[in-house]
């Protein structure tokens, strides 16, 4: 008989998992010219600080603009001060030129892990191409129900300028960008998030990406719906990300996270979002987007950011989005942009199960598992799982992190409890459950059923007619006074 690792149970769980599932925050931010030198403080209060609204505390940061390793070390620093020993950072060619790269990406290991070295989709093509390198970087996030999914980032930092060679110079890094999403495996989620430096979704760099292409599995789309020409209109004063400080003030959309047709079709990882509804024009605090500018409070059309009176993130974070955007003194730069990503959890439980009274190896021997709420009769989860060698098992759920019950029975062995067992993303602490033997008949006890088991079992091999391979308790392959010892052993007995 061949076991399924899921049972029915499990995958009903797995579908219904929006109701357990958790959040990942995904910011970009073009942090200009960033050596390290200055900002931090700015940079702290804007992505922790608390404002009317709380705080952005992303989970991700796809940063821009990043001048060296160093300042990229100096960015960590800011981010494991607010949150400390929780950030990581990666990044491919960064030397903040226009040669190589500027861009990094700073994430929590303890919601996302790399998934493989960054791989870089196109390099820097001189005067007349792309004029930085293009980075993927791939993710597996921490406890996710599929392990299967990846979430890859493309950090982009496009040519800036409006002029026909310019739009030209972003098309080639877009098709670039599509050639390499259009070839991902079907297990792929995929974002593109940075400064497009894009004025209008009319431009053939901005169709490139969200065209259908070869591969319409390869497209990237706007979770919020918002086409048109942004530069300088007033109809989407509340996406526009530049500039906070500079004289010609917030009138440019700059700065985007597109998404894959894969985040938006309701299942698995997906976007928090009514994806196909237009941002509101009529509010900064859109209900049916998780998608937000931070800062832009719609107040600030043509001017630098709104700082008194702030509605979204209040006065100090406002102020500090200004100070942050450029080095002291240098007019220009962004607001972050935010979204979140809503994932099925799962959790891990690991151990060992000794069966008591068996000559030979464990391995194989199916077990079943049952997760309950604690105290309740009820499972939650059923499993049968193949125990390892040792008895080991790795018993995998899409219920939440939280604490359990968890049961566990096999084939002749009376059933085990380990009660209130804390289980998360990383694991339950090693579970050891040892099982009594004896319960030929299945009834969770040894009593006299079991006896009457053995008796009619007993001198058989697994070819005699009177076989039963639940009587033969010692594991020998044969029923003898062996497996009788046993049986008195632990007469009496009854499982959890």
């Amino acid at each position: 008989m061949t076991f399924r690792r899921l049972s029915l149970s499990l995958i009903a769980a797995c579908l219904a998992a929006i109701g357990s599932a958790q959040n990942l925050r995904i910011c970009t931010w073009n942090t200009s010219l960033f050596t390290g030198a200055d900002r931090l403080n700015d940079i702290k209060v804007v992505l922790f600080n608390s404002g009317p609204v709380g705080a952005m505390d992303p989970d991700i940061v796809v940063a821009q603009e990043i001048q060296s390793p160093s300042a990229a070390t100096a960015y960590l620093s800011v981010l494991n001060s607010a949150e400390p020993n929780k950030w990581a950072v990666t990044y491919g060619s960064l030397t903040g030129t226009d040669s190589t790269c500027d861009t990094a990406v700073f994430y929590k290991p303890g919601k996302v892990s790399p998934a493989g070295a960054p791989f870089r989709v196109a390099p820097a093509g001189g005067t007349s191409g792309q004029p930085r390198d293009t980075w993927r970087f791939d993710f597996h996030i921490v406890g996710d129900a599929d392990s299967h999914e990846v979430l890859a980032i493309y950090d982009v930092h496009m040519k800036a300028g409006s002029t026909s060679d310019d739009i030209n110079r972003r098309n080639i890094e877009s098709q670039h960008i599509r050639t390499d999403s259009n070839s991902l495996p079907s297990n792929y989620r995929f974002i593109l998030a940075g400064d497009t430096n894009i004025q209008t979704s009319s431009q053939s760099c901005y169709q490139t990406l969200i065209a259908n292409g070869a591969n319409s599995a390869g497209r990237f789309i706007d979770p919020i719906s918002t086409p048109g020409s942004w530069n300088n209109n007033s109809n989407y004063h509340f996406v526009h990300t530049q500039d906070p400080i500079g004289a010609g003030g917030m009138d440019d959309r700059f700065d985007q996270i597109l998404v894959s047709q894969a985040l938006v079709d309701g299942q698995g990882t997906d976007y928090v979002g009514h994806f196909g509804t237009p941002y509101s024009t009529t509010t900064w605090n859109d209900p049916n987007q998780s998608y937000r500018c931070w800062g832009n409070d719609g107040t600030c059309f043509n001017t630098t950011l709104t700082v008194t009176n702030n509605q979204m993130v209040g006065p100090v974070i406002a102020q500090s989005i200004i100070n942050a955007a450029t080095p002291p003194g240098t007019p220009g730069g962004h607001c972050p942009v935010f979204l979140d990503l809503h994932y099925a959890t799962r959790i891990h439980i690991l151990g060992l199960t000794l069966l008591q009274n068996h000559s030979v190896s464990p391995a194989g021997i199916i077990a079943t598992f049952e997760i309950h709420a604690p105290g309740s009769p009820t499972a939650l989860d059923t499993q049968m799982i193949p125990l390892g060698a040792g008895g080991s098992f790795d018993l995998t759920t899409c219920l939440p992190p939280g604490t359990y019950d968890v049961y566990v029975k096999a084939s002749h062995w009376l059933r085990g409890k380990i009660a209130n067992v804390k289980a998360g993303a990383y694991g339950a602490n090693l579970l050891n459950f040892s099982l009594r033997n004896g319960d030929v008949n299945g009834d969770n006890q040894v009593g006299p059923l079991d006896f009457s088991a053995w008796q009619k079992a007993l001198g058989s091999t697994p070819n005699a007619r009177n076989w039963n391979l639940l009587a033969d308790l010692d594991g020998d392959g044969v029923v003898t006074l062996n497996d009788l010892a046993i049986l008195q052993a632990n007469y009496g007995a009854k499982g959890e």
